[in-house]
């Protein structure tokens, strides 16, 4: 048995301790805070067409998750007039890039069609025939709708010209 076991714990003692917890305390707060602040989040959305299109976006790093939904929301706003029978697959603020998403914002040029813009990039998918026609056609109103810039990169693997049929 220990040599304190049944004594009262001095004052000294107790303020000792309180005055450590709530200094251990007070450093992982800030160390905690710090860390979020680093944190970096993707505005990250998905949108299929009912012609079998579909639109990986993925928008540059925001500091703080709320202004990662708030693009989200911005991009979204005038999807809903521009092609009611769309539908959202996914709209998320991502931490960490995988698959498509990764691919847009790591290669370059991508090996797929892509809508750059300023704050955004934009994979483009689905039927070869019509492919580079859409993706030049979204860029185009991209500009139209007030962005300073926009065009469609096309796949490294394919000439600007014609998509190639037997991929």
């Amino acid at each position: 048995m220990s040599p304190t076991a049944g004594r009262p714990v001095s004052e000294r003692r107790l303020h000792a301790s309180v005055v450590l917890i709530t200094a251990l305390l007070a450093i992982g707060s800030v160390f905690a805070y710090y860390r979020v602040r680093t944190l970096s989040y993707y505005p990250t959305l998905r949108i299929e067409t009912p012609d079998g299109y579909t639109f990986t976006v993925v928008q540059d790093a925001r500091r703080e998750r709320s202004a990662c939904g708030e693009a989200n929301a911005r991009f979204l706003a005038p999807l809903e007039t521009i092609c009611k029978n769309c539908k959202l697959v996914y709209a998320r603020c991502l931490r960490k890039l995988e698959g498509v998403e990764l691919t847009l914002v790591t290669e370059n040029p991508p090996p797929l069609y892509v809508v750059t813009a300023p704050r955004l990039r934009m994979a483009v998918s689905g039927p070869l025939a019509n492919l580079k026609t859409v993706c030049d056609d979204i860029a185009i109103g991209l500009v139209k709708s007030g962005l300073q810039s926009a065009a469609c990169a096309y796949p490294r693997d394919r000439p600007p010209s014609e998509p190639s049929m037997s991929r």
